[in-house]
């Protein structure tokens, strides 16, 4: 199907309308065409979701038995490594896995017979389509190929500093050789051009287009017309990532005043803390506690945890290792037994105090 289709543009559509909706049930767009046989059984397909999918997966090679597995290679050693598959558990989601992974092998067959570029990259746009369609949107992975993209560009125009660097060098070297008198402007101009190179690496400064044709600001506006600039900034704070938080921030012509001083501010954190604070507005409370311990707010921790009945947890991460001195655990242990004594558990409260070694309670 992807084969005999070879339109990103025409695959992009097919995507961005998809419906949950069966549309070969009755009163659907399709009702009206034959079911296709099922390619386990060789019989019709009965009414309904599966059936619609079933057809689709055909067409697209796909097996239906894990029609995620193809998405879920790596991209370039950056694939999504705590965003889960994106196949979902719906019509969409399964459509847009399958689509995915025939898209990936698609592009692979491109890539080997000599395209070259960051993964096929004219396919790139229908890739971020399928996990941004997805039940729920699979942002992390979707942001995880962006953020590889922009590493490679950023190497590609260190690389380019670097050879001009070697290069103005060179000619003045030359230029002193012949003209003395001249050097004193020569290093004036290398010193500028140094100073103006430097920034290169810094993220998101540099406008210089890959080799490939297609940029990481081209595909983040392409997700961000897609899924809106709140919750793809939301997203992009999730990876911990605050460069990318800024770029989507940026893109989405949000009000700087609002967002830049607030990636400050975490910036300005420790690493556990900036994940804390990150975690604490996601509602991801349970990796709120465990970052909270291990930036050494023992009672950030504990107020957490009490608010959301998180102790049990808290007490399993608490002492020793990347989570701080043992004295974390009793403090923790502490709190949690002051929890269930206003709970009238006084024998769990007991038992919570004698686990972490505080007798005296």
């Amino acid at each position: 199907f992807v084969q005999d289709v070879n339109d990103p543009d025409v695959l992009m559509e097919l995507i961005e309308v998809l419906e949950p909706r069966d549309t070969t049930a009755t009163g659907g767009v399709y009702a009206h065409l034959p079911k296709l046989p099922s390619p386990a059984s060789g019989e019709e397909e009965g009414e309904g979701e599966e059936g619609e999918i079933s057809a689709l997966m055909v067409g697209l090679g796909v097996s239906r038995g894990n029609p995620g597995a193809a998405s879920r290679g790596d991209y370039n050693s950056g694939g999504s490594s705590g965003g889960g598959s994106g196949s979902g558990g719906g019509k969409i989601g399964k459509v847009c896995a399958a689509v995915r992974a025939a898209v990936e092998a698609y592009a692979a067959t491109e890539a080997a017979a000599g395209a070259g570029g960051l993964t096929s990259d004219r396919w790139e746009l229908v890739i971020l389509s399928t996990y941004a369609r997805s039940e729920p949107p699979d942002l992390h992975a979707a942001l995880t190929r962006v953020s590889c993209r922009r590493e490679a560009e950023l190497a590609a125009a260190a690389a380019t500093t670097g050879v001009q660097s070697r290069t103005g060098a060179t000619g003045a070297t030359s230029t002193v050789s012949a003209n003395a008198p001249a050097a004193s402007g020569t290093n004036a101009t290398s010193s500028t051009n140094q100073t103006a190179g430097s920034g290169a690496g810094r993220p998101f400064l540099t406008n210089q287009m890959p080799e490939s044709g297609l940029d990481s600001a081209a595909a983040l506006k392409h997700l961000l017309t897609l899924l809106g600039g709140e919750s793809l900034y939301n997203a992009a704070l999730g990876t911990y990532d605050l460069s990318m938080a800024y770029l989507v921030g940026q893109h989405a012509q949000m009000d700087p005043a609002e967002f830049v001083p607030d990636l400050r501010r975490l910036q300005n954190l420790s690493e556990p803390l900036r994940k804390a604070d990150i975690d604490k507005r996601l509602g991801r409370h349970a990796r709120c506690v465990e970052h909270l311990l291990q930036g050494g707010d023992v009672i950030g921790a504990c107020e957490v945890a009490a608010k959301r009945r998180l102790f049990p947890h808290a007490l399993a991460i608490a002492g020793g290792g990347a989570h701080g001195p043992r004295e974390a655990k009793v403090e923790v242990a502490r709190a949690y037994a002051v929890a269930l004594a206003l709970e009238r558990r006084h024998e769990d409260a007991a038992v919570t105090l004698l686990s972490a070694g505080d007798a005296r309670g």
